[in-house]
């Protein structure tokens, strides 16, 4: 997957994870998670876009852009991403299924090293809880 320069800075925190986008590395509790290819550019996409739908044909071109795959290839590396993120256990919940439409990551993110608004397809999503939505460079944030 192909990002920015200004995303690849990006080091984020949800719950006990640690996700550095520059160096390709998930870690929870400061472990390292071994994680394949894909379900890491997945974990980027959809973090790079919190509480905002992405939809599965969005996710395919970013995660396997000149590669044609089926829906399939993306339910199996979506699985492997949220067994290792324990998605669903204890309370734990990360990633959201929007019926038909794509996926949604949930979970507060907290950011660093990251200036400006990541580089989203807006006419691809949809907020998970309203229509419009709108970037805070002040708190580095999308406001719903």
């Amino acid at each position: 997957m192909t990002v920015g320069s200004n995303v690849m800075a990006e080091e984020l925190s949800f719950g006990p994870f640690q996700l550095s986008v520059g160096q390709r590395l998930l870690a929870k509790d400061g472990v390292p998670i071994d994680l394949g290819a894909r379900a890491l550019d997945l974990l980027v996409a959809l973090t790079l876009a919190p509480n905002v739908i992405v939809s599965k044909q969005d996710l395919i071109s970013r995660v396997w852009p000149d590669v044609i795959v089926d829906e399939g290839s993306l339910r199996f590396h979506m699985t492997g991403l949220r067994k290792a993120l324990g998605d669903g256990h204890d309370g734990a919940r990360y990633i959201t299924t929007i019926a038909g439409r794509g996926y949604c990551f949930v979970a507060p993110i907290s950011r660093s090293g990251f200036a400006k608004a990541p580089p989203i397809s807006i006419f691809a999503m949809r907020s998970c809880r309203a229509d419009r939505i709108a970037w805070s460079a002040e708190n580095r944030t999308f406001l719903l």
